[in-house]
């Protein structure tokens, strides 16, 4: 409710970046879905254990390092990708969970 509720988002993403983050990020994404404003959660790989417990609506996941889940620092266009993907997610998956994993590649290298 409150605030959030009064700002009618049309959607939202919610990165992790620190490895605490994959924990709280579910709290907020309840309160943001709760108050009617549909969100994607953007998680690395090490985490997608986390994202599948929690449950929430529509999860995409990266495989890239730990605190770089949309990409590396100055790669615009992976970063790019990563957030259409999302968008496209968002936009497609009305019943959840759903959990998308990527297959995008870390700077130049196969990301493990």
């Amino acid at each position: 409710g409150g605030e959030l509720g009064r700002a009618r988002l049309g959607g939202g993403r919610v990165v992790p970046a620190c490895p605490v983050c994959p924990c709280s990020v579910g709290p907020h994404v309840r309160v943001i879905e709760g108050a009617g404003s549909p969100t994607v959660a953007i998680y690395g790989r090490a985490f997608a254990h986390v994202a599948e417990a929690m449950r929430r609506p529509r999860v995409l996941v990266t495989r890239h390092p730990v605190g770089r889940a949309l990409g590396a620092p100055n790669d615009v266009d992976l970063q790019r990708e990563v957030l259409g993907r999302a968008l496209e997610l968002l936009d497609t998956a009305t019943a959840g969970p759903k959990l998308v994993e990527l297959d995008l590649v870390y700077r130049g290298q196969p990301a493990s």
